[in-house]
């Protein structure tokens, strides 16, 4: 009988923090191409929803230099 979720959960858990590093990285690339499809429908939809907020006036654009202004104060450069 396969263990279930919750028996693998508590099992990883008594893992080191190096392994359970380990096994979540083995875990996010063995989604590979289906992640990847899910990301770019998401992608996709919020970049054609936020260009229609704009042509319909609802929010504006930012400049180059503004927009790599608040990069840098939001990583505290």
């Amino acid at each position: 009988m396969p263990m279930t979720v919750e028996q693998i959960t508590a099992e990883a858990m008594s893992l080191s923090a190096s392994t359970r590093a380990e096994l979540a990285d083995k875990l996010v690339v063995s989604l590979g191409d289906e992640m990847d499809v899910e990301l770019e429908k998401l992608w996709v939809t919020a970049a054609e929803r936020r260009f229609e907020e704009f042509v319909e006036g609802r929010s504006k654009g930012v400049s180059l230099n503004d927009a790599l202004a608040a990069g840098r104060r939001a990583l505290g450069e």
